[in-house]
């Protein structure tokens, strides 16, 4: 089978990748500037001040952070009642209208800005933050690279996760339904399938059948998809899952907190997120693509309504580390012995920005090995019918290699 990306005459992807690489290179003796400094906004709850503003020019820079956890007591109210969601409309393409400057949080503590550009690690290459310090350099500068490889990723993404399928979900157990709470149990899966059919029965369908793409099947019939009107029933992946019952979930924050209706939830240091997209390429098309996310010092938050505890905007922010983004990279496709994984790993030491962990109080400075990451979402309500075993990650490199290709 014939492959583009192995092809002697070089693709657009890998012509522009080269120019990209080479405006990389440039830009480091330049200091280019990428951020409209006329763009303003508040941050989001509680904010800490870096008195520089990372300019040396002396003014405050007001960090985005999320709200502090509340100074109420926990009484235990909600302990036995769990709220689940679904993840939609995870916006991954931020470039028009520098989106990206306004998608996720500082996670740095430095609002890095011309001419200094303070940075917690040296070879940062002069990209400046977003607003009020928001750092996402994988909105300004990463994703529009990978839908060069991969177009229309997002869109396909969202497609499946409108229809209920591999998206992300999360849970949220404890909550008093006041818009404070100090104390939550908040965890994260990933869905198989969702459905409307049984909308206004207590009991989920029964005997569900799901093919190799997680569609759903119930009484010999493709089943309806999802209406997301807080009624549809949703099957999540039992990998989500772990424990002697099965039903205690991988990835979990029992301190999590609700301030001002807005739910913070912690993410356990390279939890593993699965996003699936389809394949456009040549010879490819239509299959499923799986890409890994890891994250370090991870947040996740999104606003409930506590009149009717439904769920609304949200977002996910951190550090993704170069050696895991490279572990995705393969896994969609982009194989070592392809012009360009090279292209690529140039790229992305180009546009590292923070470590892969926050540094320590008096530690050396170090290069940075990572990428700030943002990306905006809805939460929207359903009700938990049962697990089942989901869609197969691919490894496309591996896949090919098994081929011949």
């Amino acid at each position: 089978m014939s492959n583009p990306m192995r092809s002697a005459n070089p693709s657009l992807a890998q012509l522009v990748l080269v120019a990209a690489a080479i405006a990389t290179l440039a830009s480091i003796g330049t200091g280019c500037r990428v951020y409209d400094e006329s763009l303003v906004i508040e941050g989001d709850g509680s904010t800490t001040t870096d008195p520089d503003g990372g300019t040396g020019t002396g003014e405050d820079c007001e960090l985005a952070g999320p709200p502090a956890r509340p100074d109420v007591t926990d009484d235990g109210t909600g302990d036995d009642v769990q709220q689940y969601y679904v993840i939609r409309d995870l916006t991954l393409r931020q470039t028009e209208g520098d989106l990206w400057a306004r998608t996720g949080y500082d996670v740095d503590g430095i609002c890095t800005r011309s001419p200094t550009l303070t940075s917690e690690c040296t070879n940062r290459t002069g990209s400046e933050d977003g607003e009020n310090g928001i750092d996402n350099v994988f909105g300004q500068r990463l994703f529009p690279l990978f839908e060069l490889t991969i177009a229309n990723y997002q869109d396909s993404m969202q497609a499946m996760h409108e229809e209920g399928r591999n998206a992300l979900a999360l849970s949220i157990r404890g909550w008093n339904g006041q818009p404070d709470d100090s104390n939550v149990v908040v965890a994260a899966y990933t869905t198989v399938a969702a459905t409307s059919a049984g909308a206004t029965e207590d009991e989920p369908p029964a005997d569900p059948v799901f093919d190799a793409r997680s569609q759903l099947t119930l009484d010999g019939e493709a089943a309806p998809g999802p209406t997301w009107d807080g009624q549809d029933w949703v099957w999540l992946r039992e990998d989500s899952f772990t424990g002697v019952d099965g039903l205690r979930p991988v990835i979990s924050d029992d301190s999590a907190y609700v301030s001002g209706g807005r739910v913070v939830f912690n993410l356990p240091d390279r939890a593993e997120f699965m996003l699936f997209g389809v394949d456009v390429r040549e010879g490819r098309e239509g299959e499923l693509l799986t890409s890994r996310v890891r994250l370090t010092n991870g947040l996740l938050t999104f606003q409930l309504d506590p009149e009717t505890g439904a769920g609304s905007e949200g977002v996910i922010a951190g550090r993704w580390p170069l050696d895991d983004i490279l572990v995705t990279t393969r896994e969609i496709g982009i194989c070592e012995e392809d012009p360009l994984a090279g292209l690529l790993t140039t790229q992305l030491l180009g546009m590292s920005d923070v470590r892969d962990e926050a540094p320590e109080a008096g530690e050396p400075v170090r290069e940075c090995n990572a990428l700030s990451l943002g990306a905006s979402f809805r939460a929207t309500p359903v009700r938990f019918a049962g697990t089942a075993p989901g869609a197969d990650p691919i490894d496309v490199c591996e896949a090919r290699a098994g081929e011949g290709t």
